[in-house]
């Protein structure tokens, strides 16, 4: 089936058009200037991007990617709504960054190919070795690492683990960080108290190849010795995860990164949890012990004041970046789209050529989603409204108050 769209402002590896963008079997058949024949929607006066990647995401509009104590909801269904979820707000492809216990359902419901929203594009494991907890958090442990637990991660998922983040100064860590480079998996460094010369250590001599959401969770920049985040931005070896909802990295820290550290090298992420997109106000955790505190401004605090989390799609990181850092829409698409294809060898992706897959997002000058293609198909309009996303099962049991922190 072909499908035509005309647009003003169509943002292409080679620049923006305007022209029409044609889609067929899955894929954009053709992107021109003139078109003679029938088109099928037209949206001069909106932008075309490529579709967003969210390679850290770890739940969606109450549709959880993790175990929960004291919330029970058949896997499959969580997945569907979560994907149904994310194309809402520009997503076309996501890891699901999930508990491991869920590895194994998540491989299978991608290989079964039964999405019917964004697309699973690989798995994310952050964790379960991890050290710091940042600001305010309290630490809760971990199972010892061991190779055991590493083998069934990857068997469990079944070519789809992709990403798996970790404390490298853990005792015994390398019993799991073996398996994952001999089964070619990414090892991102997280949640760590190394400095920076240890850090580059692991960059250039243990195979880590990724900051885990720079600044959160690591050592920060001092003038005596620049830690861990001085070490993702100066070293050239290392792609860096960065959340530009200016909660988790304040604006002019995110500046600074986006200064130093080449565009190439950064990776948009959200860190989103289920508690994103839900109304503010105080919820019931995931065990009896905690709450979450979903602030109107996005933040996401447990009870310790620790941030939890980010309430604020990816596609509003992309909006601070042009609205509020004076950046070219063009150039940092690259940052929520393209990089992580060149990282995690996604192919056929990030960009809008001809031969990619069709992923395909229409907003307008306020960054809000109009409608959202994915491999061609329209799985989003803005005629379906949030409310009708959102986990309602999931809102009744776990809302406790109206927001009270901000």
């Amino acid at each position: 089936m072909l499908t035509v769209l005309r647009c003003d402002k169509i943002y292409t590896e080679s620049g923006v058009i305007d022209g029409y963008i044609i889609l067929e079997n899955k894929m954009i058949q053709d992107i021109c200037e003139q078109y003679d024949g029938e088109i099928d929607v037209d949206f001069r006066g909106k932008k075309i991007i490529p579709g967003l990647i969210d390679t850290h995401n770890h739940g969606f509009l109450g549709y959880p990617m993790r175990t929960s104590e004291n919330y029970t909801i058949d896997h499959e269904t969580a997945i569907q709504g979560y994907l149904k979820g994310l194309v809402a707000y520009g997503v076309t492809g996501v890891f699901p960054t999930c508990s491991i216990d869920k590895i194994a359902s998540i491989a299978t419901f991608a290989k079964d190919n039964k999405e019917k929203g964004a697309k699973i594009l690989g798995i994310h494991s952050e964790g379960p070795w991890l050290n710091r907890v940042g600001e305010k958090g309290i630490k809760k442990g971990f199972i010892h690492p061991s190779k055991e637990i590493a083998e069934k991660m990857v068997n469990d998922g079944k070519g789809q683990l992709k990403l798996v983040s970790l404390s490298p100064e853990i005792e015994s860590i390398e019993s799991v960080t073996r398996v994952m480079k001999d089964k070619d998996v990414t090892l991102a460094i997280a949640h760590t108290d190394y400095l920076y010369e240890n850090v580059n250590k692991c960059i250039d001599q243990k195979g880590f190849r990724v900051m885990t959401h720079l600044g959160n969770a690591m050592t920060g920049l001092h003038h005596r010795d620049v830690g861990a985040i001085g070490a993702g931005l100066l070293n050239n070896n290392v792609y860096c995860e960065v959340i530009c909802d200016f909660i988790h990295v304040c604006k002019e820290m995110v500046q600074i990164m986006l200064s130093v550290k080449d565009l190439n090298k950064i990776i948009m992420i959200s860190d989103n949890s289920e508690y994103t997109a839900l109304p503010a106000g105080v919820y019931q955790g995931t065990d009896d012990k905690t709450t979450i505190e979903v602030g109107k401004d996005g933040s996401i605090h447990t009870e310790t004041g620790k941030i939890q989390g980010s309430s604020i799609p990816m596609i509003y990181g992309l909006k601070n970046l042009v609205q509020e850092l004076d950046y070219d829409l063009q150039e940092v698409l690259k940052l929520s789209s393209k990089n992580c294809c060149d990282l995690y060898k996604l192919e056929n992706r990030g960009i809008l050529k001809i031969g990619n897959y069709a992923d395909i997002v229409v907003i307008d000058d306020d960054f809000t989603v109009e409608c959202t293609y994915v491999e061609g198909n329209l799985v989003y309009d803005n005629s379906t409204k949030i409310e009708d996303l959102q986990n309602k099962d999931f809102i009744l049991k776990h809302k406790i108050t109206q927001c009270i922190y901000k």
